[in-house]
């Protein structure tokens, strides 16, 4: 997901605001202190950086618990897992 906020190509797509979004609202969750990545209408590969590093140190568990929570945060409720049934 984080390719779509560092990739410049990718910068003023959807995915990149939503990729911003989830890594602001996880690293919140997670006690992760950072600037708004977003300012000057540009992604500030610098401040994402320092958000994104901590969180690609978090364990699996404490890292999704924090995305449902940023996502529950957003949406107001809890998302909905997409399972393969194939």
């Amino acid at each position: 997901m984080a390719q779509f906020a560092f990739s410049k190509g990718s910068w003023g797509t959807p995915e990149s605001y939503a990729a911003v979004l989830l890594i602001e609202g996880t690293a919140r969750h997670l006690g992760i202190a950072g600037e708004p990545v977003i300012h000057d209408r540009m992604i500030d590969r610098t401040r994402l950086a320092k958000l994104a590093l901590p969180l690609a140190a978090v364990a699996p568990a404490r890292l999704q618990e924090a995305a449902r929570a940023a996502w529950l945060d957003l949406f107001g409720e809890p998302s909905v897992p997409i399972v393969d049934r194939m």
